[in-house]
């Protein structure tokens, strides 16, 4: 599950996390064209909750969020 904060500055989002995954972050405008955000993508996870802060572009009227885990190659 993805949890929304608002901060004065932005949105501190959250998810549990875990340390032998790989998150990657998408919003959307429509909640049918996502996108990646490039800082949140395949992001390694940690131990209990992961939190970030996002800054959405002034002007946009509202945005989805949707976190997905991955799995990281193996060597």
């Amino acid at each position: 599950a993805l949890n929304l904060k608002p901060n004065g500055s932005g949105i501190d989002l959250s998810w549990p996390s875990q340390p032998d995954r790989l998150f990657t972050l998408f919003s959307s405008e429509d909640l049918r064209n996502w996108n990646p955000v490039p800082e949140v993508e395949k992001m390694p996870g940690g131990a209990g909750e992961t939190t970030i802060e996002v800054s959405p572009a002034e002007g946009t009227p509202r945005l989805f969020w949707k976190i997905k885990p991955s799995l990281p190659m193996e060597r």
